[in-house]
């Protein structure tokens, strides 16, 4: 696959943005996470006879055109996305820009959805999404030989979780199908989230993890196997999600057949979102945007070899964490009776190399496939080269029939895991059923 590039240039927001916005705080939520660009890449066939969705009248430069425009009309709702991130947790808002690149592909779209690994994925993005950075948010749109299009995004996790930037390009979308006075109701991003959750002590430059040589892979599960994983580990157990399915069968070949760090406790992870748990003061039309998220946390795995009951022992584990962060858990948090120091100590501790993190992230439930330009709806939405080592992420197919898993090691213990003929055989191949 060569990507050429053919244009790049800075796309600012139509309108500039009012001076009483210059800054944008961050929360003690956003804190937490690195400023690390995470990948995020929508894949749309223009082929009418697979896509009936396709508003065909309009030229191809023109929709590229109107790609342009519309999201310099977004930002003026996405403000903090034109400015850049600065050391003292706050974002300068000054209207500097998103980098914006546009190439052709000399393939075509479904042998890249069909073949391509996860590292020429990274082609396809507008930077390369390693080690940190002040940029909120870079794209790159890609125009393929069949003419299909992908759209490659790099959003900074200091200010955005999944869910924002699902909802910015949810937003970009419809203004650019519909025009930004005829796109009816949709919901507008609510900038008040430091509010809910204000900075306390910073510990964005406490935890610095050195990023090791590694790998990012993807992994399909059917559904078939999925229910072969739940049934072979699971007899009895009716009421266990499929994620929840996932991430302990995951967890489990990771810690078997791991190389590297099989002498430490792993602590296991799954980002919880807290927007249906909080009491709002946002109005009915906005959503938060930013991390509102926790992480629930298992305990240790007491054991470093792998025993039959590890599997029910974190399924269990990982369901009370999550039952924990509720509303109540939530309030304690922001009225100051409950500190976040479950998870700066589990940081701490893999930081003096005491633990080995395993971070979960599931996009089941979030609006992944819902960004309609007028090409309809993505036929595949994916990630690529993840910027941390043992993070692993599930994206949902389209129609729900499979889970794509993104899992990124140090080289090793990739190695390992893919010769791992007990995970290996509940894998699917990788295809997308849309096309």
């Amino acid at each position: 696959m060569i990507v050429k590039v053919i244009s790049k240039e800075i796309i600012t927001p139509s309108i500039p943005t009012p001076k009483h916005l210059n800054l944008h705080n961050l929360s003690l939520l956003d804190d937490l996470n690195s400023p690390v660009l995470m990948p995020l890449i929508f894949f749309y066939s223009l082929n009418p006879s697979l896509n009936p969705q396709i508003n065909t009248k309009f030229p191809l430069s023109t929709m590229l055109d109107r790609l342009k425009t519309s999201l310099a009309t977004t930002l003026t709702k996405f403000y903090p996305l034109a400015g850049r991130i600065n050391d003292r947790n706050y974002v300068v808002c000054n209207d500097e820009g998103i980098p914006y690149v546009q190439t052709r592909v000399n393939t075509h779209l479904i042998d890249v959805v069909n073949n391509a690994e996860v590292c020429d994925l990274d082609n396809l993005l507008p930077c390369k999404p390693n080690g940190p950075s002040k940029l909120p948010l870079a794209i790159q749109v890609n125009i393929f030989e069949c003419g299909g299009i992908a759209i490659g995004l790099c959003i900074n996790h200091k200010i955005s979780d999944a869910f924002s930037v699902l909802m910015f390009v949810n937003n970009w979308s419809i203004i650019a199908r519909c025009g930004e006075t005829n796109c009816g109701s949709y919901l507008l991003p609510c900038f008040d989230v430091a509010k809910l959750f204000p900075l306390t002590n910073d510990v964005s430059n406490k935890y610095v993890f050195k990023n090791k040589k590694s790998v990012s892979k993807r992994f399909t599960f059917d559904e078939i196997s999925i229910r072969s994983i739940k049934s072979k580990y699971m007899i009895g157990n009716e009421k266990v999600s499929f994620g929840l399915v996932l991430l302990a069968f995951i967890y489990t070949r990771i810690v078997a057949t791991s190389q590297s760090i099989n002498v430490l406790p792993y602590v296991v992870s799954q980002a919880v979102n807290l927007r249906s748990k909080i009491n709002s003061t946002a109005q009915n039309n906005c959503f938060y945007f930013g991390n509102v998220f926790l992480d629930a946390i298992a305990p240790p795995s007491v054991a470093n070899e792998v025993k039959a009951e590890m599997f029910l022992e974190m399924v269990e584990q990982m369901r009370k964490a999550m039952m924990k962060i509720d509303s109540n858990f939530i309030s304690k948090i922001q009225n100051g009776t409950q500190d976040l120091a479950y998870v700066t100590d589990r940081l701490d501790r893999a930081q003096r190399r005491k633990i080995a993190m395993l971070a979960f992230s599931n996009y089941s439930g979030l609006p992944v496939y819902e960004s309609d330009f007028g090409w309809g709806k993505p036929v595949w939405v994916t990630s690529a080269t993840l910027p941390m080592t043992k993070i692993v992420i599930f994206i949902p197919s389209q129609t729900a029939t499979h889970v794509d898993v993104y899992v990124n090691l140090i080289n090793e213990d990739m190695k390992t895991l893919e010769s791992d003929h007990e995970f290996i055989s509940f894998c699917t191949k990788n295809l997308c059923s849309k096309l």
